[in-house]
């Protein structure tokens, strides 16, 4: 699991989007990316079918099972904020 999470300054009540300082979690390797908060919603575990990175939270969590670690092979990926 890796996760990140931070508070934020208070943006303007009518303001989208909400956060000031938004943040955004990855894990890369090869053609597979990772970004925090997208799940599959029946496992609970990271998807890797997304684009889109979370613009409305302020904590994010890459969650990999053992069989997703061992489909990225061995070598570096990278984890980006």
């Amino acid at each position: 699991m890796y996760p990140l999470a931070w508070t934020d300054f208070p943006s303007v009540t009518a303001s989208r989007p909400y956060l000031v300082n938004n943040l955004d979690l990855t894990l890369a390797k090869d053609s597979t990316t990772y970004y925090g908060t997208n799940f599959d919603t029946t496992t609970g575990l990271s998807v890797d079918t997304s684009t889109a990175a979370d613009g409305a939270n302020t904590v994010e969590s890459i969650i990999l099972s053992a069989s997703q670690v061992a489909a990225l092979g061995a070598g570096t990926a990278t984890v980006r904020v």
